[in-house]
């Protein structure tokens, strides 16, 4: 009975301290536990952190990025006023650079227009900055055949300044030509200065506007100085009608390559027969009709000139009979006095 009791008490002492000592390496659990939990917790705030730093690193990155300045487009070129005469005013699908490069660049469209105007023996110089008014100019000399009713067939020498006044990429130009003449009975007489202002309205478009005015150098009479503005005005549109119809075909063709683009409804395929790429093909019918020269005649007479001109031969007769009746009635009057004069004598005698 004292052993069993000596072991149950043994027995108790044991599990008390396997009790504690359960419940020490239940201690050592729960901290290292707690431990772990808080470095868990601190490595993820901090690596919530570093995100953080991050997202907000990359959100300065791309923030300037989106951020993108405005383009303002001009309304109206810089003109306060413009010449007496307005030849053209037109809205094409080009950006100003390139309308400006079709009007007076060396390139292929510009050679065609000429030939199609039949200018020949054309000539130009290079774009040089004048240290006076510190604007590029440079200087066109060119023939044109001439026809007319009352002088025939002539050729006018022709040589035109252009002078760049206002040159800004991507936004507006103004460019004025002074175009004098000779070879003709009163060409020397005048000038023709041309104005061009080229304003981008938007990113694919381009007002053009041509203004023209007429400086005479020698004093003429009212009646000839209409006859002058009349065909030098009407010569000038008659060009300048050519050239928008020409940019008008450029614009268009422009417009149907980005719409093509756009909707990709269209896929051109080489095959072995063609010579030239696919864009090429696509191009030549267009070129072809931009670059045919005209077989119109530039010349300066119309119907209403012959009229005019016919009016003023039926004037100049009437003048002339006009002149002759009157001296014929001054001789017969002369006679007329003469007879009086010598019956009177006859009654004196």
């Amino acid at each position: 009975m004292a052993f069993s009791l000596k072991k149950r008490s043994r027995s108790k002492s044991q599990a008390c301290l396997i009790t504690d000592n359960q419940n020490k390496s239940l201690g050592e659990v729960l901290h290292r536990s707690t431990k772990t939990k808080k470095k868990e917790k601190d490595v993820f705030y901090q690596k919530d952190r570093i995100s953080s730093t991050a997202d907000s690193d990359l959100e300065s990155n791309i923030q300037p990025t989106l951020i993108k300045t405005p383009v303002i487009y001009r309304n109206k070129c810089l003109c306060d006023t413009h010449h007496e005469k307005q030849l053209v005013e037109h809205t094409y699908d080009l950006t100003v650079d390139r309308l400006f490069d079709l009007l007076f660049g060396s390139n292929e469209f510009v050679r065609t227009y000429r030939q199609a105007q039949q200018f020949y023996d054309d000539t130009a110089t290079e774009w040089s900055k004048n240290e006076i008014t510190n604007h590029r100019e440079r200087i066109l000399t060119y023939k044109v055949p001439y026809e007319s009713t009352l002088i025939g067939k002539s050729t006018i020498v022709t040589r035109e300044k252009q002078t760049l006044f206002h040159e800004i990429p991507g936004s507006h130009y103004m460019l004025e030509t002074e175009v004098s003449n000779e070879g003709v009975r009163y060409s020397d007489t005048f000038s023709l200065t041309m104005r061009y202002c080229l304003v981008q309205m938007s990113s694919t478009t381009t007002n053009l506007r041509v203004t023209a005015q007429i400086t005479y150098t020698k004093a003429l009479n009212r009646f000839i100085k209409q006859i002058i503005e009349r065909n030098a005005y009407s010569a000038s549109q008659e060009g300048l009608k050519d050239l928008n119809n020409r940019l008008n075909l450029i614009a268009n063709f422009k417009m149907e390559q980005r719409g093509l683009n756009i909707t990709e409804t269209i896929s051109i395929v080489p095959t072995t027969e063609s010579v030239c790429p696919p864009n090429e093909q696509s191009i030549l019918p267009v070129q072809q009709q931009i670059l045919s020269p005209d077989t119109h005649t530039n010349t300066q007479s119309s119907d209403a000139d012959k009229l005019i001109y016919m009016i003023l031969f039926l004037v100049g007769i009437l003048i002339f009979i006009h002149i002759h009746l009157a001296i014929k009635l001054k001789h017969v009057v002369g006679l007329v006095d003469n007879i009086a004069r010598l019956l009177n004598n006859k009654k004196i005698i």
